[in-house]
């Protein structure tokens, strides 16, 4: 076998494993909006070039038949692959989205890796999510001294309400709250070409009109997006791509 074979072997191994690690991540943990909003696409881009892109090359550089050593130079090469690629996926899966908080006037999507799940009383917020996130609301709690504590941690640049799972509840008993909260459409239509047509699309895919919804802003770590709700019941109807700002 050639050298340029064997890199070849080894790039289309290492291609169906993230292929493989892709799936996973995308139709899961970060389903929908979910992968553009947190800013996934820059983690699989690290894994995407050890794991596709360093390791073959150097298979390149060292594979030569005949070379003394040459089942355990690879074998090594291998196994940093993997323990690079595990370290990535679980940089990803802690990264992964558990909830999108209605706090009041939009929704927040919080981060695994960003949740207190200490003093939880309500099972439905005692674990996170494996298979994408949750729609919550947030009951910000009346204790004073509570209220005081969550606010000077966050001035410090900890943990906000929404961060805390038992401030959390289902989001059904904020829909009242959210319709009316809702923002015409008419907002997103004036940010140009684009936005335009993607309300247009959406409204035509789920076969309703204008005046029957409304939207929210969402806010996540990489880009922020709106909510569009009804202005009927509260059903939240999905996501569109457009800075609601």
């Amino acid at each position: 076998m050639s050298r340029w074979r064997a890199s070849g072997l080894h790039f289309l191994i290492s291609l169906f494993i993230l292929v493989t690690a892709l799936a996973l991540i995308r139709l899961l943990w970060y389903p929908d909006f979910y992968f553009a909003a947190i800013g996934a696409d820059g983690l699989l881009a690290i894994l995407f070039a050890v794991d596709v892109t360093l390791g073959p090359l150097i298979t390149l550089i060292i594979f030569r038949v005949g070379k003394k050593g040459l089942g355990f130079d690879l074998t090594f090469i291998a196994a940093c692959q993997l323990a690079a690629l595990l370290y990535g996926m679980h940089t990803v899966f802690l990264a992964r989205p558990v909830f999108a908080v209605f706090s009041g006037n939009r929704f927040e999507v919080v981060q695994a890796v960003d949740l207190d799940l200490n003093g939880v009383q309500d099972p439905e917020f005692q674990t996170m999510s494996w298979t994408g996130p949750r729609w919550a609301s947030l009951k910000v709690p009346q204790d004073e001294e509570v209220v005081t504590a969550v606010i000077s941690d966050v001035l410090a640049g900890g943990k906000d309400f929404q961060q805390y799972a038992r401030f959390l509840a289902p989001y059904e008993e904020a829909r009242n709250l959210a319709i009316t909260k809702l923002r015409p459409l008419q907002r997103l239509r004036r940010k140009g070409v684009p936005a335009r047509e993607r309300v247009e699309n959406f409204l035509s895919d789920h076969g309703v009109g204008e005046e029957e919804v409304g939207y929210l802003p969402l806010t996540a770590r990489a880009e922020h997006m709106a909510v569009i709700v009804t202005r009927a019941n509260g059903d939240i109807l999905g996501v569109v791509r457009v800075n609601p700002w």
